[in-house]
């Protein structure tokens, strides 16, 4: 179970600051292809008597809108001796369970896979300025490297429609 605050004694190894997604450039064509199918799903909604429909492509849209407007924050990480800081929340080695990375077009992001109760929790930021390499070889340190990771589908969904 993660721990709030690691050892005041703990040495920091490596930290940085980074977005935790990849940001998608969404040009007037993008747009134009967004607002043409969901106008063309409200109108089936409607031409079809299904009110519900139309309401939530509605309210899908303004969804979208209140949390696409905001700008992306950075997230904070440190890795130390005894275990993993991310945003001000500690995590021990041993509650880790292991790491990859994967990378995209423009970016490498690390998972981090931690052990909460029955379930398992994942930390993702991209390694931003820093070498990857240097990543990959202190974590190896500390916990096991899943290899053959590849993108999730619903990861592939996003990124091909830029959401």
């Amino acid at each position: 179970m993660p721990q709030n605050t690691p050892n005041p004694s703990s040495e920091v190894l490596l930290s940085w600051q980074a977005p935790t997604l990849p940001h998608h450039v969404r040009g007037s064509r993008w747009y134009l292809i967004a607002g043409t199918l969901v106008v063309a799903c409200a109108a089936y909604g409607i031409l079809m008597g299904e009110w519900t429909f139309t309401v939530v492509m509605v309210l899908m849209v303004g969804m979208y809108v209140l949390t696409h407007r905001a700008p992306d924050t950075l997230k904070s990480i440190s890795i130390t001796k005894d275990g993993l800081v991310f945003q001000n929340t500690f995590t021990q080695w041993k509650d880790i369970r292991d790491f990859w990375m994967l990378q995209g077009k423009d970016y490498i992001e690390l998972h981090v896979a931690i052990r909460s109760g029955r379930f398992i929790k994942e930390i993702i930021i991209q390694t931003g300025s820093q070498d990857p390499q240097v990543i990959r070889s202190l974590l190896s340190n500390f916990i096991p490297e899943r290899t053959g990771e590849q993108e999730r589908l619903l990861d592939i969904i996003i990124r091909i429609c830029k959401l």
